[in-house]
């Protein structure tokens, strides 16, 4: 039982952040089991310190953690600073992590690479972008579908393709084909093609 509880003080919270910046930042997750584990602890080299703080600041200071986890309320004030400082954790790093992406890419860029995107996908990065898309769907050459794209599960490779021909119509040609293109996205794998209609 003991091993459980101390399961869930000091390895959840860094689970919880994790989970919680892939919410805020749509975020593919790593799902390997090594990955989760390392990501998780990671958090908690900052999370378990602050919640310590935290703790001592409230006047329920960790001086003997076997004394302190052996009453009900000590439990719980942990549990709730943990939950707290985790969540609040993954949505800092939301924030922090462009600033560590740019200070990569501009060391690479110092070496002559390209610049890399740690966990964003490039159809995340192509379309998950707030805006309106007006896109065509290929698969084997043959038309799919055609209008705005809305929700999305791209992990999945999940679309729903809003029925818009009478809006974009402004944007085709005599033969019903669009004026022109912003982009092409191809999905090696699925022999997917997306074709981003261009709406200038």
């Amino acid at each position: 039982m003991e091993n459980y509880i101390a399961l869930l003080l000091f390895v959840m919270p860094g689970y919880l952040a994790r989970l919680t910046y892939g919410h805020v930042e749509d975020r593919i997750l790593e799902k390997d089991k090594f990955h989760i584990v390392m990501e998780s602890l990671l958090y908690n080299m900052a999370i378990i310190p602050t919640v310590y703080v935290i703790l001592l600041y409230m006047g329920s200071g960790i001086e003997d953690p076997y004394i302190f986890f052996s009453t009900p309320i000590n439990i719980a004030r942990y549990a709730v600073c943990a939950i707290i400082t985790a969540m609040l954790a993954g949505i800092t790093w939301k924030y922090l992590k462009p600033q560590y992406v740019k200070a990569i890419n501009y060391i690479r860029k110092t070496s002559n690479q390209n610049a890399v995107n740690l966990d964003k996908s490039v159809f995340d990065i192509i379309f998950n972008d707030g805006d309106v898309h007006w896109v065509e769907i290929h698969r084997d050459g043959e038309l799919l579908a055609r209008g705005i794209l809305g929700s999305m599960f791209a992990a999945r490779g999940e679309l729903h393709i809003v029925d818009a021909e009478d809006c974009i119509s402004a944007y085709m040609d005599e033969n019903g084909k669009p004026k022109h293109y912003e982009g092409t996205y191809i999905d090696y794998k699925n022999n997917l093609v997306i074709k981003e209609i261009s709406t200038k």
